[in-house]
């Protein structure tokens, strides 16, 4: 693949070429355009999955600051930058907590009312954890 500086000679140069008539508008958007779409096709033949979401958060730091910036440069919009916190944040959540008892086994607890949720961290206690069913069966009797 040609460097940055070959590419941005020859948009240049067609550039010049199209001031100097030496070629059509027709000629000059076209050879544009291939040479736009070969950097960054309008159809990608790969997509890639989403990346892991971070873990702590220092890693979620970095992330929304990565934002700012390409929001700032205007490499993103505001609704993209958005929607991109929210699920940085959304992923920094707790996971809700399970309660687990020898008859009735593992069941989520009931997440509170949103309007009703405090912000912040909220107090908790980790009594043990278990490596299986069957540990967290002999653990609780």
């Amino acid at each position: 693949m040609p460097g940055t500086e070959q590419i941005s000679g020859r948009l240049r140069a067609i550039g010049r070429a199209l001031e100097m008539r030496a070629i059509t508008v027709s000629q000059h958007g076209a050879e544009r355009a291939m040479i736009l779409d070969a950097l960054m096709p309008a159809a990608p033949s790969v997509v890639a999955n989403p990346g892991a979401p971070p873990q702590g958060l220092m890693e979620a730091a970095d992330a929304v600051r990565r934002l700012e910036v390409l929001n700032q440069e205007t490499l993103i919009g505001t609704d993209e930058y958005t929607r991109e916190r929210t699920a940085i944040e959304r992923a920094m959540q707790p996971e809700p907590m399970m309660r687990t008892s020898a008859a009735e086994g593992p069941q989520a607890l009931a997440a509170p009312d949103q309007a009703a949720a405090p912000s912040g961290p909220s107090p908790a206690v980790h009594l043990a954890s278990y490596r299986s069913q069957q540990a967290v069966d002999r653990g609780w009797a």
